[in-house]
């Protein structure tokens, strides 16, 4: 779990000032770097001392990551529980985390979840969906998909991507593969990675949704970026079925060509193969054959019509 709120341009405007493009002789040389990160975490503990809760939690983040200032997990903890009684959401958010994790608290399940109950009631969803998430672990299904409903309905695509599941898994509610895909897509569009991918996974199976190979791809690969380590597993999955894929088409130049013989049919294809032994139907003897692997299929010389078997590979 991540345990505070990430410091981007998206948060801090100031950041995406462009520079001047001319320095004047009128403006002072800027101090370096590491000053104004020094000086920001100041600025920002002077704030707590006045009582401002997002100073406090920005101080707090500064201590909890080193930011500015010395690494101080225990201290940064205090100034985070200060802006979570100061009442920032996720400020409460954060404490949650950082209970579950032991970070600079104690470990505490049930502190854990008084936190992300507090920023829940308080109005951040992600509260909701890490409350529901240690319900989960709890085996309380019902109050974990009341919670994931919340956060996902506060628009935290990965309280979507939660619920998404017990309807995947029929967990708690009926299956419903469509209701499971819509809560996936629905988390995607808030940007979870976590989401894109089990809707991925959903394009490429057609389950719950109409196949689409493409779309499936590109959220792959976006999950990716993202640092979803599955996602990236399947585009190198993908990938490699891609090249062996074009090594079959080019197969019937060279004429590598086999016959595969599915479990159950009675009939044979023509088959061209890899080295590697994956499969794809180049000339159909059975229904739909598109080039789709077949690498279960096992290679067979005995064939309905010998005419048009070019070579198969050696069993060695």
């Amino acid at each position: 779990m991540g345990r505070s709120i990430s410091k981007t341009s998206a948060t801090n405007p100031s950041s995406m000032s462009a520079a001047p493009t001319k320095q004047s002789s009128r403006l002072p040389t800027r101090a370096p770097r590491w000053w104004r990160i020094a000086g920001a975490a100041m600025l920002s503990i002077a704030a707590c001392q006045k009582e401002n809760a997002k100073g406090c939690s920005e101080a707090g983040l500064d201590l909890l990551d080193g930011t500015g200032i010395a690494k101080n997990l225990p201290a940064g903890a205090a100034l985070m529980a200060k802006s979570c009684e100061l009442g920032y959401a996720m400020a409460c958010w954060s404490m949650g985390n950082l209970a579950h994790e032991g970070e600079g608290v104690p470990k505490n399940h049930a502190a854990a979840l008084s936190a992300y109950h507090k920023a829940c009631d308080m109005g951040a969803p992600a509260g909701c969906t890490y409350a529901g998430r240690l319900y989960l672990e709890d085996k309380n299904v019902a109050k974990a998909i009341a919670l994931f409903e919340q956060g996902c309905t506060g628009r935290h695509g990965f309280g979507c991507m939660f619920l998404g599941y017990r309807y995947y898994d029929g967990d708690g509610v009926g299956k419903d593969l469509k209701r499971a895909a819509e809560l996936f897509k629905r988390g995607c569009e808030l940007n979870d990675a976590f989401s894109c991918y089990a809707l991925a996974n959903s394009y490429l199976t057609g389950e719950g949704i109409a196949r689409d190979f493409d779309e499936a791809k590109r959220l792959y690969e976006f999950s990716c970026k993202k640092k979803v380590e599955d996602a990236c597993k399947q585009v190198q999955k993908i990938k490699s079925a891609e090249e062996e894929a074009k090594e079959a088409r080019e197969a019937p130049k060279n004429g590598k060509f086999c016959v595969a013989m599915a479990p159950g049919e009675s009939r044979a294809v023509v088959a061209a193969w890899t080295p590697t032994g994956a499969m794809f139907i180049v000339a159909p003897a059975t229904t739909n054959a598109t080039q789709e692997p077949i690498a279960t299929w096992e290679c067979a010389r005995v064939v309905a019509d010998p005419a048009m078997v070019r070579a198969c590979p050696d069993s060695s």
